[in-house]
């Protein structure tokens, strides 16, 4: 065979036995393991005041999955084959929390996408195609496509793109702010990376309640106003409660104030919970009290804060007081050092921890008694320095606290307020307590006496 016919021969067979070699079979993930967080009654959408990062997110909606399978050469003569890796589109839809809100971030697994922080609804394109490695590595990739932020508005936004992409009508979400991540590609979605399941998606939300419209006040350092969540866990219709009365709209307005000079922001993230346990926690971390003032009637919301001009306070004396039980503090069950829990939301919503020893107490028990706290809703290491601060006043000092049987002079105490205590017989001179609670009798009872619960004001 001369050399020509025998490299055709050759070649030929080369042709031949590429074409009849089997090729491997990859087959790409299907929509059913994309194991998506859906809503569901033991998946809600949460509440966040200030800020929160969002974790599993509801996803309410998705178009369909779109796959590109990588190939790489087969040879001088085999073509392509497929390496078993896949890039895989799809666009989703999330609802995020209560609204109207902002959206400050987005990260993929441990990766930020470094979008804009939205403060109204809008979009952005985002291209971070190789957000945790080569877009052709088996784990590797990114996204590339839109971020659609809707703010959630109390009525509600019925999107076009959103019911476009999805393929779906949609209902509007009221109060939800959502967003749409979506490309119009002609793969058919958003690019998400060559892994399935995706990279888990976490959103990092704000929102700051601002009932009476301050221009600035109700974000303090980039953290919600402890005063306007009160307001509204009284009288938001989505997610408060209604507490039969009329609030006092100055009080609010001074402790809104108060707690901006403070610097107190607030950022808590409540996936369940009832309206009195949310408002406990909130009243714990301001140090602040509710009740109804006596004379307007009107529920009103106070800090407790020794700020107080003692000679400008009420006087309870003999002549007020019909009968008065004390118990005394005892140095035995004063804290030794107190530590608390907060959560650090620029170290990534770390949870930390701060102590305040009592140095004296210790030596003087000569043993530990620590007392631990929970303060969620604390958002960076300054504030968390305040709050202990505060609490280790508070059970660092034996306390002495009791119940006093006062006349009609008395009926108009506010729960939170300070007094100065003069009574005879029990040897008490300028003792300055504050009222835990009140009752006030009735005018009409034989003796109409007030009882009140007090404790001491420790200094």
């Amino acid at each position: 065979m001369d050399p020509l016919t025998y490299f055709i021969v050759w070649v030929g067979t080369m042709i031949l036995a590429s074409l009849l070699r089997d090729k491997p079979d990859f087959d790409p993930a299907s929509a059913e393991d994309l194991n998506l967080p859906v809503v569901s009654q033991s998946h809600k959408i949460p509440l966040v005041i200030g800020q929160g990062l969002l974790t599993g997110a509801n996803s309410l909606d998705t178009g369909t999955l779109g796959t590109k399978a990588l190939t790489v050469s087969a040879g001088l003569f085999g073509g392509s084959q497929e390496t078993g890796v896949f890039r895989y589109y799809l666009d989703e839809f999330f609802g995020l929390a209560y609204g109207p809100g902002e959206l400050l971030g987005i990260q993929m697994g441990d990766y930020d996408l470094g979008i804009t922080p939205a403060t109204a609804t809008g979009e952005q394109f985002i291209e971070k195609r190789k957000l945790w490695g080569d877009d052709d590595s088996p784990s590797g990739g990114g996204f590339v496509g839109y971020v659609r932020f809707n703010e959630g508005v109390e009525a509600g936004v019925i999107d076009s793109v959103v019911e476009a992409r999805t393929g779906n009508i949609q209902p509007g979400y009221p109060n939800i702010a959502t967003v749409l991540l979506y490309n119009d590609s002609k793969r058919g979605g958003a690019y998400r990376g060559n892994q399935v399941p995706f990279k888990p998606v976490k959103f990092h939300y704000g929102y700051y309640p601002n009932p009476l419209s301050h221009a600035s006040n109700h974000k303090i350092n980039g953290h919600a106003n402890v005063a306007y969540f009160l307001h509204d866990l009284s009288k938001a219709p989505l997610w408060g409660r209604d507490i039969g009365g009329a609030l006092d709209l100055t009080a609010i307005s001074d402790m809104a104030a108060t707690l901006a000079a403070e610097g107190l922001g607030w950022s808590r993230t409540f996936y369940s919970g009832d309206a009195a346990n949310m408002e406990r926690e909130a009243l714990d971390y301001v140090d602040a009290v509710r009740y109804r003032a006596p004379g307007s009637g009107l529920v009103t919301y106070g800090l407790i804060r020794d700020d107080f001009d003692v000679g400008n306070l009420r006087v309870l004396g003999d002549a007020d007081i019909a009968d008065m039980v004390i118990e005394a503090g005892s140095l035995s069950v004063a804290a030794t050092e107190v530590t608390i829990t907060y959560v650090d939301v620029a170290e990534g919503f770390k949870r930390k921890t701060i102590t305040r020893p009592n140095t004296a107490a210790r030596q003087m028990l000569g043993r530990r008694v620590p007392v631990a706290m929970d303060f969620l809703g604390c958002p960076d290491g300054a504030t968390a320095d305040k709050i202990v601060t505060r609490e280790a006043l508070k059970l660092s000092v034996p306390q002495r606290k009791g119940k006093l049987w006062a006349t009609r002079e008395a009926w108009d105490l506010a729960n939170g307020e300070a007094i100065v205590v003069n009574y005879t017989p029990e040897k008490i001179t300028g003792m300055i307590v504050r009222v835990a609670s009140i009752n006030r009798g009735n005018i009409t009872d034989t003796d109409g006496r007030v009882e009140i619960d007090w404790v001491e004001v420790p200094f």
